[in-house]
């Protein structure tokens, strides 16, 4: 190998370790956008599915399987009690952060007050609450992908559970 092959292959490793030095946070970032768009478009298609039950008589449901990346979570919060609450499956239990109870639930001030849904995205640790129109869940609860909900028409709102 000649000393100008040696130089630009030195120089191309430096190169590539600066990008992936300098770029590894906008390079993760960029996998979450997709990641994120699931997210929101399942958490839409939650809201389409309450509006149809709530239309329905009282007592009728429907099933909706949840189909979310890996990494992301959505939890349904009893705003009359949005504590944590434990389940024997770790997967269901709603564990919030207490930064979350206090200053975004709790806190009339907050934007995220009188949300019924946490959504925990991709790379955001505290994760960001949704209202979702009709919607009050008896018991709080998170699901990732895989899981099954059963949304129940129960009068004035549409209830919302994991199917076990």
């Amino acid at each position: 190998m000649n000393v100008g092959m040696a130089f630009a292959v030195i120089f191309t490793l430096i190169i590539i370790g600066f990008v992936l030095a300098v770029g590894m946070e906008q390079i993760q970032s960029f996998f979450c956008i997709g990641s994120d768009a699931q997210a929101n478009k399942a958490v839409k298609d939650i809201e389409k599915v309450v509006e149809e039950v709530f239309l329905l008589a009282k007592g009728s449901g429907k099933t909706y399987h949840v189909a979310i990346p890996s990494g992301v979570k959505i939890c349904f919060i009893n705003r009359k009690n949005p504590d944590p609450h434990p389940y024997t499956d770790r997967s269901l239990t709603w564990d919030p952060d207490p930064i979350i109870l206090e200053h975004f639930l709790r806190n009339p001030n907050s934007p995220q007050y009188g949300s019924n849904t946490w959504i925990y995205y991709c790379g955001k640790e505290l994760g960001e609450g949704y209202k979702i129109k009709y919607l009050s869940p008896s018991k709080s609860f998170c699901v990732t992908t895989g899981r099954d909900l059963y949304i129940e028409q129960a009068g004035s709102s549409a209830d919302i559970s994991p199917l076990e």
